[in-house]
C-alpha cells in the first residue's frame, strides 16, 4: 500500500503526490518494496537495486532485488557455507494480463529438481548423481524438500503477455536470468570456509496471472493463478532451467516458501 505524506488543507493528495502514485503504479517500484519487504520479514538478507556486469562483462545491470540465507555446516579445519540466493526481477502492471501455457510434456520430471537452479562454486565444477548435486566432494543434500526447488503441476513452458506488444513478459525472464548469470560470476574469494551457492530466478508481476491449458475434450481451460514455473532451455539447447512467475499478490507466501527452502537445505562433506 502506498501512504500519502503530503496533503492539501482539506486532506486530499497534492497534485504532486497523484502524479508519483500514478507513476508507481505502472511502474515495478512499488512491486519491488512489497518483494523486499516480504523476503526481509522471513529474516533473508536483502538487497534493493544491487549491479552486476552483464555476460560481456562491460554494461553495467541492476537487478531489482536479491535475497540471501546461509547455512553453515562443518568443522574449522573443513568450514563450508551454503549460500541461497533468490534473484528477484519485479514488473507493474501494464494492463494485460499474462498467460502461461501449460501442457507440454517435452522435459523429463524423472528428478525432481533438475536444473530449476543454478549451483555454483568459485573452481569447482558440478557433479549430478544419485539423486545428488555434488561441488568438489561437498553434497548438497535436502533439494526436494525445498519448495521453490521442485517441480510444480504448473509448469508452463511459454508465458507471453496480453495485449498489443505483449513484451513485458519475456523481457522480465531474460532480465532476471541474465543477473543470474552476472550473479554467478561474483563469487567471492573465501580463503576461511568454502561457498557453494544455489540460485533462485523470480519474477513478480503486478499483473494477473492466468494458465491457459487444454482438457481431454481439447477444449481450452483457463485459471487465474497466483503463480507458476516457467521451465524451458532458456539458455541454451542442452540446459533446462526454472524461474518462477509470481504474481505480486503471492509474494508473502513465496517469501515464506524460501525460507523453509533455506532451513531444509544443508551441506554434506563425502568422505
Amino acid at each position: 500500500m502506498l501512504v500519502a505524506m503530503e496533503t492539501g488543507e482539506d486532506g486530499s493528495e497534492s497534485g504532486t503526490v497523484q502524479q508519483v502514485r500514478t507513476w508507481l503504479r505502472k511502474t515495478g517500484y512499488s512491486v519491488e518494496l512489497r518483494t523486499a519487504a516480504a523476503f526481509q520479514a522471513q529474516r533473508l538478507a536483502v538487497e534493493a537495486a544491487r549491479y552486476y556486469l552483464d555476460r560481456d562483462g562491460e554494461t553495467l545491470r541492476e537487478i531489482d532485488v536479491v535475497a540471501t540465507g546461509w547455512q553453515t555446516k562443518g568443522t574449522p579445519a573443513a568450514a563450508a557455507t551454503l549460500e541461497v540466493v533468490h534473484v528477484v526481477e519485479c514488473k507493474g502492471a501494464s494492463g494485460h494480463p499474462w498467460v502461461a501455457f501449460l501442457g507440454d510434456n517435452r522435459f523429463s520430471r524423472d528428478e525432481d529438481v533438475l536444473e530449476t537452479m543454478r549451483i555454483d562454486r568459485r573452481g569447482g565444477t558440478l557433479d549430478h548423481r544419485n539423486g545428488e548435486y555434488t561441488v568438489n566432494g561437498l553434497a548438497v543434500v535436502g533439494l526436494h524438500h525445498a519448495p521453490l526447488l521442485t517441480w510444480t503441476d504448473r509448469t508452463a513452458y511459454s508465458v507471453t503477455e496480453t495485449g498489443g506488444k505483449p513484451g513485458q513478459s519475456y523481457n522480465a525472464v531474460r532480465q532476471v536470468l541474465s543477473a543470474v548469470d552476472g550473479y554467478a560470476r561474483d563469487m567471492p574469494d573465501r580463503t576461511d570456509r568454502e561457498v557453494v551457492r544455489v540460485t533462485i530466478p523470480i519474477v513478480v508481476t503486478a499483473a494477473p496471472l492466468v494458465t491457459c491449458r487444454l482438457d481431454e475434450d481439447g477444449d481450452v481451460v483457463l485459471e487465474e493463478v497466483d503463480r507458476v514455473l516457467l521451465a524451458g532451455r532458456l539458455r541454451a539447447a542442452t540446459h533446462l532451467t526454472g524461474v518462477w512467475i509470481v504474481q505480486d499478490s503471492a509474494i508473502e507466501a513465496v517469501a515464506r516458501d524460501a525460507r523453509r527452502g533455506v532451513d531444509r537445505l544443508v551441506l554434506r562433506r563425502d568422505a
